[in-house]
């Protein structure tokens, strides 16, 4: 239910999430029964825009995440 503001430079982004009960460390993140997924490309205008994303999802949100493989996040 927290907020953070961050400044990024104007370009395309994506975001990596990872989540599960137990942390296994860097290497090893969530493991096999950790929850890890990918957002679609985001587009950031310039620092003078606002973007406001909510994790665990919005309803009638537009942003897609899709499954990701642990790799990723390497």
């Amino acid at each position: 239910g927290e907020k953070a503001t961050v400044r990024v430079p104007k370009g395309m982004y994506y975001i990596l999430l990872a989540s599960g009960a137990i942390w296994y460390g860097e290497e090893h993140l969530f493991g096999d029964s950790g929850s890890y997924a990918r957002t679609e490309d985001i587009q950031i205008m310039g620092s003078n825009y606002y973007h406001t994303i909510t994790l665990g999802g919005a309803e009638n949100g537009n942003m897609a995440s899709y499954g990701a493989d642990p790799s990723q996040f390497q």
